[in-house]
């Protein structure tokens, strides 16, 4: 999206406030920790699942907290 609009002329310095947001997500998405998922006991086939429900839950947070 970025790279689309910074390519048309004109638009190369537009705001793109939802950039910001956007990266702001993708961060709380990463910061989730495989190793305090592993300490809380899971194994094998039910890291990755839990390591899927706590993203959702934290991107969900997140975006609850930028639409207020």
């Amino acid at each position: 999206c970025e790279a689309d609009m910074r390519g048309r002329t004109g638009r190369e310095d537009a705001p793109m406030p939802h950039r910001n947001n956007f990266m702001r997500l993708h961060e709380v998405a990463g910061s989730v920790s495989v190793d305090r998922i592993r300490a809380d006991g899971f194994e094998g086939k039910a890291i990755r699942d839990e390591l899927h429900r706590r993203r959702v839950s934290a991107v969900e947070s997140l975006l609850r907290e930028i639409r207020k």
